[in-house]
């Protein structure tokens, strides 16, 4: 009896490092970076946070802030991966969150979007109303 849970408790360790190694997306090799866009006060719709890109990597992660949960709300990070369709990120469907000074903002959102040759990340909205804006965490491999 010993012996089998001895194989079952290796058997469990074993299926943990491969899960834990199946989630790691960089090998300390990246160049990490900061990108910021902003999107209203009577300016553009549309603004590339992150410009076509060539190489591959990682977008990590993005947060998003304003002074009207409307303007917020209403807004969306476009993410276009290799080159192919946009996948909307639509902020409308998270939970916004006000800080003491009344302004808007999303929590963070955590991303694992991996790309092998190019990644663009932009962010619309309204060109009216209140400013929208977007930082995203990603890097080059």
């Amino acid at each position: 009896m010993i012996r089998h849970s001895g194989k079952l408790f290796a058997v469990v360790l074993l299926s943990i490092a491969a899960a834990t190694t199946a989630f790691a997306a960089d090998d300390g090799n990246t160049q990490p970076r900061l990108s910021t866009g902003t999107i209203g006060n009577g300016g553009s719709a549309t603004v590339d946070i992150v410009g076509t890109t060539n190489g591959a990597g990682n977008v990590k992660g993005v947060s998003c802030q304003s002074i009207s949960s409307g303007s917020l709300g209403s807004a969306s990070v476009l993410i276009t991966v290799n080159g192919g369709s946009a996948q909307t990120l639509n902020l409308g469907n998270v939970n916004l969150l006000q800080d003491a000074g009344s302004n808007y903002y999303t929590d963070w959102i955590p991303l694992n979007v991996r790309y092998t040759s190019s990644i663009r990340v932009q962010l619309t909205g309204s060109q009216y109303g209140s400013g929208v804006s977007c930082t995203v965490s990603w890097a080059l491999d």
